[in-house]
């Protein structure tokens, strides 16, 4: 999965890295993002979480913080080593 400044906004994406011919899938959140650029990546592989709703927060030094809704759950994830923050 992939989180990316776009334009003004944030992207998620989801695609497979080593088949350029995979299909991609893209959707962009809602509200705006003007601070620095990055592309964070997580392998989808490391989101075996219990089905919840989550806040996500995501730092720049390549971690990242599931929350579920109701506070129960929390869940870190490392990030890609290619994920970029700022470049």
């Amino acid at each position: 999965m992939i989180i990316e400044s776009d334009d003004g906004a944030i992207r998620l994406s989801v695609s497979d890295p080593e088949n350029s011919t995979a299909n991609t899938y893209s959707v962009i959140v809602d509200g705006g993002y003007t601070q620095d650029t990055f592309k964070y990546i997580i392998n989808i592989h490391n989101l075996k979480m219990i089905s919840n709703d989550y806040q996500v927060k995501i730092s720049s030094k390549l971690i990242s913080e599931f929350t579920s809704s109701d506070g129960n759950l929390k869940y870190w994830v490392a990030l890609e080593k290619s994920s970029t923050y700022g470049e």
